[in-house]
């Protein structure tokens, strides 16, 4: 790749992120302002960033302390994650127990007229796309969405078809694939989710302890209104951790890339104005607002962050080139990290991968892979409420690579789910959740129903 190319690459992830940071870190200051469910375990995590802001406007910055704090924040943000799926196995739940205390009109539920007549519907929503990836990402949420009646067995065959495909790709791929089904199964646990996260580790307890088979309309109501605050709560705190992210990749590219750019003086004044004024707010720790002074700093940024972005665009690497330059030394070492730190994942690991990350997957690491993912799931949830390992079999299911052959086979699975289920009520609300889909989708039911 020529170096005059990943030149400009680099000035224009300079630019970019100079821009995006100072904006954000305004943005940023102004949500701290809120109280915070995170303010215990994020108050080291900013200090540590307001240190290397500081150092980065006195010219210095050390890479390994910034790289120690994107861990750390990616650490807390497993945390939050971790959270997020526990409270999504538990919506499942509790959404199976509507009927029993806010009836859904049901019709005639009898029958496998009604079945059949349901399952069409499903599939017309499904396949109202001619987009094959909109298809599969229906298909998912239909799957995460449907009643679960199935034995472990069958769960686990299922989940195999769906791994197969991993036959011939690269060990790391298939390791980032059981790590999200590990997450969706409740099985990834943080070392320490309750400081500084006592009422959601409360309310998760509540959910944990609750008795499902003879709940009181009292109960399923106060849990209901609980899940609806965790929600809340983690919304707000996960944003709050995205943003952190953002502030500490961009600073991240810039002590990767300002060598490597050129920029006017004003342009860079202007943007060192607004980083130390809000910093200079954060060190004071008053929360005094934003002087007036720097908030008219921001007109002069206005649609510098869309230009440089698509300047960045503009050169893009390709997948090969990204791959090229993977372990190269000088500037298409700083370009790589470069695009890792500005990839749609604002936590994309910068480590390099081990040796064996590239060794490809034959049957037999298949199969032990799955197997011990079986072994710790089966564990997991002996002696759990049915309806809550249902819950997790269906988010299973719905996070794996789509494994049916054709849309037979989606039909088909489709009606077996229905048919299985005896309970009209679950129906409904299944009926309704996927209606919701359609409306979020932008359809309009009456033209599928």
């Amino acid at each position: 790749m020529q170096t005059k190319r990943m030149k400009r690459q680099l000035s224009a992830a300079c630019h970019y992120s100079y821009t995006r940071l100072a904006l954000n870190y305004y943005m940023y200051y102004e949500t701290s302002l809120e109280d915070s469910l995170l303010d215990n375990r994020l108050e080291p995590l900013n200090a540590a960033f307001h240190g290397l802001l500081r150092g980065f406007l006195d010219g210095t910055c050390p890479e390994d302390a910034l790289e120690e704090l994107r861990n750390q924040v990616a650490a807390e943000m497993e945390t939050a994650t971790a959270y997020t799926d526990a409270f999504q196995a538990y919506e499942y739940v509790l959404n199976r127990l509507e009927g029993r205390f806010a009836p859904q009109p049901v019709g005639n539920m009898a029958g496998e007229d009604h079945d059949e007549a349901m399952t069409e519907r499903i599939m017309g929503y499904i396949t109202d796309s001619q987009d094959a990836m909109t298809v599969n990402e229906r298909i998912r949420s239909v799957l995460g969405q449907l009643p679960v009646r199935l034995t472990r067995n069958k769960f686990f065959s299922l989940v195999e078809e769906g791994l197969s495909v991993y036959r011939g790709s690269t060990r790391e791929s298939l390791d980032d694939m059981f790590y999200i089904l590990r997450s969706e199964a409740l099985l990834y646990v943080p070392a320490d989710m309750v400081t500084g996260y006592e009422e959601l580790h409360s309310i998760l307890e509540e959910l944990r302890t609750a008795d499902y088979r003879s709940m009181t309309p009292e109960s399923y109501r106060h849990l209901t209104d609980e899940m609806k605050r965790a929600g809340h709560m983690l919304m707000d705190d996960t944003a709050e951790l995205m943003l952190l992210m953002e502030l500490v990749n961009d600073l991240y590219v810039l002590f990767i890339s300002r060598d490597s750019a050129m920029m006017e003086v004003s342009e860079e004044q202007c943007l060192n104005r607004i980083l130390s004024g809000i910093l200079s707010l954060f060190e004071a720790g008053t929360d005094a607002p934003i002087p007036d002074g720097i908030t008219g700093l921001l007109d002069r940024l206005e649609g510098r962050q869309e230009a440089y972005f698509e300047q960045w665009m503009e050169d893009g690497l390709s997948s090969g080139e990204l791959r090229d330059i993977k372990g190269q030394e000088g500037e298409a070492s700083k370009l790589y990290k470069v695009e890792m730190l500005l990839s749609g994942s604002s936590f994309m690991s910068l480590a390099s991968a081990g040796q064996e990350s590239g060794e490809l997957v034959d049957q037999a690491m298949l199969s032990a892979a799955a197997s011990r993912f079986f072994e710790e799931f089966s564990s997991a949830f002996e002696g759990q409420p049915r309806v809550l390992v249902r819950a997790v079999m269906a988010k299973v299911l719905s996070s794996l690579p789509v494994f049916f052959q054709s849309l037979d086979e989606v039909r088909e699975y489709i009606r077996n789910s229905l048919e299985s289920c005896t309970d009209y009520m679950e129906k409904a609300i299944t009926m309704k959740l996927i209606t919701d889909m359609m409306e979020q989708d932008d359809l309009d039911p009456d033209d599928i129903f």
